[in-house]
């Protein structure tokens, strides 16, 4: 299943506070300021896959946080 810390939509960098507690905010989502737990499993019609490359990338960041 995946989740959001391996989508593309998912911005980590517009509230780096936020990513460090483990949010990111979805670049698809109309809501200002709505954040979702990026290692959540998702059901998302929206969900893009990031590279395998950029996936591992966040992958060892959200290890360090």
């Amino acid at each position: 299943m995946p989740t959001c810390l391996t989508c593309q939509s998912c911005n980590l960098k517009s509230d780096p506070a936020m990513a460090r507690l483990g949010w990111g905010h979805c670049e698809k989502d109309t809501q200002a300021g709505k954040f979702r737990a990026f290692e959540r499993e998702i059901e998302c019609d929206k969900f893009e896959r990031l590279s395998q490359d950029l996936v591992d990338k966040r992958v060892q960041w959200a290890s360090r946080r």
